[in-house]
């Protein structure tokens, strides 16, 4: 897909990630490559530290709320990634995404 998208020529920035199970970020062949206990956990820090609302008259709110009330995130003795429940995370890992790219232009 992300080829697809380059070819296209948008005017746009492109920062494709694939989503892991592992332990660190990297940045290799164009890709960044994020664990998922990354990404949950930027999500979590930035709600509980205020940087992060959910605005009352968003669309799909109340899907996004009860996704976010669901994840959970589990780790390996080895601090990788050891799966998640919830049955639906696509919201969640929407604006978790948004957020690690924002907070990545910041630095």
């Amino acid at each position: 897909m992300a080829d697809l998208l380059r070819a296209a020529r948008m005017e746009c920035r492109l920062s494709p990630v694939t989503i892991t199970g592992g332990d660190a970020e990297r940045f290799a062949d164009g890709f960044h490559r994020v664990p998922k206990r990354d990404l949950i956990a930027g999500l979590q820090v930035m709600l509980q530290m205020g940087e992060l609302q959910i605005a009352a008259g968003i669309g799909e709110r109340e899907t996004l709320v009860k996704e976010l009330s669901e994840m959970r995130v589990t780790v390996d003795e080895a601090g990788r990634d050891g799966g998640r429940s919830g049955a639906h995370d696509d919201l969640v890992f929407a604006v978790a995404l948004a957020c690690w790219a924002t907070r990545k232009a910041e630095r």
